[in-house]
């Protein structure tokens, strides 16, 4: 975790996440517009992909810069050439792959285009892992939030003046390509690179950092492989879903910088055994109640920002409630993972993100795909369960953590009663009945939470 040492600070660490997922957002909807079905087909099948390997690219190694720096304020200069070196091998082992195995049109160029922005976009994880580990904010946030954001712009702008590189996979990949090379150059100029390193130190970073860049791929094949379940050749109903799930997505960032805020602390709690003060768990209920409550808002708002955001696709009312309250099950395991976050530790979130993955591929394999997209979502929706459901327990039975689950039950039952409810009633009437409903679940999630909770304790005492 980064060591956040003043209030100020935590600003550009949020905004840093604001950026790179309002413009996430943003780019897949321009994409979906200037590729087309077909073309946007080929980019819903290398996405997932990128997103499973740039991660890995060092290997963890620097997730165990972040650590070693904090246990002993060692140097991370001497990591980088072994971090660059990884990343250059992944790059050239995945355009292999994708060269044999892709077979659409400029295969071979779209293969080298790939390895080329897993190697720049690789490279410069370090540095956005190196500005945290000094604690410079303003230089997370430029690199981090700002590549994202200049890439949705450039596209922006690309698409109002109609030109044509940019309708094409390639052209897009050619794109991220420029930018990531950019702000790679920036970085390195305020880099001081040591070709000599100690082996030690590199296999100390690889041990700690390698579970956990693990478990954070089981996490991506679980939120973005899903895709690969819609029927080949349904180039339509492809995008259609990999618009549901942008969408749905949007509430996982919306809660992100709790994250960034919450988990320092709770490292810190737990280093000198002060974490069942009561601190984590009230932080847990309420956060619960904020993440169930924006879940419900999505999805009763979800309709009106469809048809502004993706006009020329058909939006599907059931589909848009699985995966967003799939992303409020998987919100709430993150933070409920402290326990896998303690040295030792970290190869439990290895485990437990396969074994999530593992049974959201059975029930899809069983019995999602007899129910066509919505099986998609339930697959997707069970696996986030079990993800959150093993967290809880692992995190529990080690740390002893004091939640009231009785209060969180009781929260998640009565907002997702309150959404049933209601989202006839806003489907009907649109934006306006969907800000009345979003108050009146604002208003009765905590209050009849409160009141039930202090009715059953009432009786079980009487």
């Amino acid at each position: 975790m980064s060591i956040i040492r003043r209030r100020t600070d935590i600003f550009w660490y949020f905004l840093a996440i604001f950026l790179v997922a309002g413009s996430n957002f943003a780019t897949t909807a321009l994409l979906v517009d200037a590729l087309g079905s077909e073309e946007f087909a080929i980019w819903a099948k290398m996405e997932p992909i990128l997103l499973l390997v740039l991660p890995m690219c060092g290997l963890g190694i620097q997730i165990g810069m972040m650590n070693s720096y904090q246990s002993d304020s060692s140097s991370p200069y001497g990591l980088l050439v072994p971090h660059v070196s990884l990343a250059l091998t992944f790059a050239i082992f995945i355009a292999g792959l994708m060269y044999f195995n892709l077979h659409v049109r400029d295969s071979m160029l779209l293969s080298i285009a790939c390895g080329g922005c897993i190697f720049l976009e690789g490279t410069l994880i370090f540095f956005v892992s190196y500005w945290r580990v000094i604690n410079r904010p303003k230089m997370y946030a430029f690199y981090e939030g700002g590549r994202s954001t200049a890439v949705c712009l450039a596209l922006f702008l690309a698409s109002s003046e109609q030109v044509t590189l940019l309708n094409t996979v390639l052209g897009f990949l050619v794109l991220r390509i420029s930018f990531a090379a950019l702000f790679l150059i920036g970085a390195c100029s305020s880099f001081k690179v040591q070709y000599s390193f100690s082996s030690l130190k590199v296999k100390s970073a690889i041990r700690y950092g390698l579970p956990i860049v693990v478990s954070s791929s089981f996490v991506s094949v679980v939120m973005n492989f899903d895709r690969y379940g819609v029927p080949s050749g349904d180039d339509v109903a492809l995008t259609a879903y990999v618009a549901h799930v942008k969408l749905a997505q949007i509430l996982g960032s919306a809660v992100a910088p709790f994250f960034s805020w919450f988990a320092p602390i709770a490292i810190a709690k737990i280093n000198d055994s002060s974490v069942n003060d009561g601190f984590v768990g009230s932080v847990l209920y309420w956060f619960l109640v904020v993440d169930m409550m924006l879940a419900a808002g999505l999805w009763l708002f979800s309709p009106a920002l469809w048809s502004m955001i993706f006009p020329g696709l058909t939006y599907d009312f059931e589909l848009m409630a699985a995966l967003i309250f799939g992303i409020a099950v998987f919100s709430i395991g993150n933070p409920m993972s402290l326990g896998t976050l303690v040295n030792g530790k970290t190869h439990y979130s290895m485990i437990i993100t396969a074994i999530a993955s593992l049974v959201g591929l059975l029930v899809y394999l069983l019995v999602g795909y007899k129910y066509g997209l919505i099986g998609i979502a339930l697959s997707k929706l069970t696996a986030f369960g079990v993800y959150a459901a093993l967290f809880i327990v692992h995190t529990w039975r080690n740390l002893k953590i004091e939640v009231n689950w009785l209060a969180l039950v009781i929260v998640f039952g009565v907002t997702l009663f309150l959404s049933v409810f209601l989202v006839d009633f806003t489907n009907e009437l649109g934006v306006v009945s969907a800000f009345f409903c979003s108050g009146i679940i604002v208003t009765i999630v905590p209050t009849s939470a409160f009141i039930i909770l202090y009715t059953f304790r009432r009786l079980v005492r009487s």
